[in-house]
């Protein structure tokens, strides 16, 4: 469904100041809001900067992660009767398109800097920010009725089929068993395999097939759910809890995350394997 028009505002901001990427517009203004948006939102209120430096990780300073920058869209896009909230919404997208680097029919988007915690180097890619992006994209196209939103979501999912050894986020475990790496690591490492990372990624893919049911997308859902029923008992420590990836870390509050996520994917298949899960998870 369509919402919409834009507000009159913010579409003359538009007009006033732009450039172009993938095909998109984007307003650089200092303060990206006027008219009817209030005036005294920076840049930062609407995308506020990860501050890693305050966080204990030191020397990465103050970042736009990929996964945080779509989240935000995702939030503006969520206030379901409030233009103004879609307004910034459609900001952040376009804002986020300006930032995606597009090769080979790919859109795809790096973390510019280290992580120690998977021993990353900046630049890093990841399977969740490509699903979480495409979401952005997908709202910002129901908003506007843009096709090029369209495409960048499509484009942002198929950067799924690329393997880690090519630079991408698949492992892929049999033909039809994908894994989409969250932190994917240098290739011939042991990797992390987030099990939460993963799961988002599926309704990522489930958000496109609702508006295209592209069957190369069907297919990275199927190949991905598939993936996730065969090694989800990998992550249960059979004591209430699970482990947030195959490096067998403690899921602690992502635990519940898992066993919820198995519910909603449920919800879109109803698969029993994946009730099973849930209760499997549960037992104590």
């Amino acid at each position: 469904m369509i919402r919409p028009i834009l507000s009159l505002a913010f579409a003359m901001l538009i007009l006033n100041s732009m450039i172009f990427i993938h095909g998109i517009s984007l307003a650089e203004a200092e303060h990206p809001t006027s008219g009817d948006l209030d005036p005294n939102l920076t840049f930062n209120d609407l995308i506020p900067p990860i501050d890693y430096d305050s966080k204990g990780y030191e020397g990465i300073g103050k970042q736009y992660p990929p996964v945080s920058v779509a989240n935000e869209c995702l939030f503006y896009f969520s206030h379901l009767t409030n233009a103004t909230a879609w307004d910034y919404g459609l900001y952040v997208a376009q804002w986020l398109a300006l930032r995606g680097h597009e090769f080979a029919g790919f859109v795809y988007f790096t973390n510019d800097y280290p992580w120690a915690s998977y021993n990353l180097t900046a630049g890093w890619k990841s399977g969740l920010a490509q699903g979480l992006a495409a979401e952005c994209f997908l709202e910002a196209y129901s908003y506007t009725g843009n096709s090029t939103f369209l495409d960048l979501a499509k484009k942002s999912l198929m950067f799924l089929t690329v393997p880690i050894e090519q630079g991408g986020v698949r492992i892929e475990e049999r033909h039809d068993r994908w894994w989409y790496e969250e932190y994917p690591r240098t290739a011939g490492s042991k990797q992390p395999q987030v099990l939460n990372g993963h799961q988002f990624v599926l309704f990522s893919l489930n958000k496109y097939l609702e508006i295209d049911n592209d069957p190369t997308i069907r297919q990275l859902f199927d190949n991905g759910l598939s993936a996730l029923k065969f090694d989800a008992l990998m992550y249960d420590n059979g004591y209430n809890n699970s482990f947030y990836d195959r490096l067998r870390r403690p899921a602690e509050a992502y635990h519940n995350t898992h066993i919820i996520n198995f519910e909603r994917l449920y919800n879109i298949t109803g698969d029993a394997e994946l009730v099973e899960l849930k209760k499997i998870f549960m037992e104590e």
